[in-house]
């Protein structure tokens, strides 16, 4: 299984055309299909913010990206427990929210025991 971050999907929609890319895309769309490709909430929030990324595509394969489970989340405030990982996060993000998918992409990895593609 492969946990896509917004990075990669991003370039995929903005520099690998469906009709320049065909197998590319055949294949990628298989991924999705058979289950091997997920992501999760705060990356989808940023694609809609962000990126190009066609919204057909997204609305398709919204199931794709998951809302963080119990144990994500327990692994997300494992991940900021370390100092380090905390200057991550900007404090205008900290007081009034914003995206940073980054932590919750590692957490669905981990507990899902897949790959992350960044």
């Amino acid at each position: 299984m492969y946990v896509f971050d917004t990075s990669p999907l991003s370039s995929l929609f903005k520099h690998f055309y469906r009709r320049r890319f065909p197998t590319l895309w055949e294949q990628f769309d298989g991924l999705v299909a058979d289950g091997s490709v997920t992501s999760t909430r705060e990356v989808a929030r940023e694609l809609d913010r962000y990126a190009q990324v066609d919204p057909r595509w997204m609305n398709v394969n919204r199931a794709i990206f998951t809302t963080p489970t119990a144990r994500e989340g327990e692994f997300v405030r494992e991940i900021y427990r370390v100092r380090h990982f905390r200057q991550n996060i900007e404090l205008r993000k900290i007081q009034k929210g914003g995206l940073n998918a980054d932590p919750f992409v590692v957490a669905k990895a981990a507990v899902c025991r897949a790959t992350v593609v960044t």
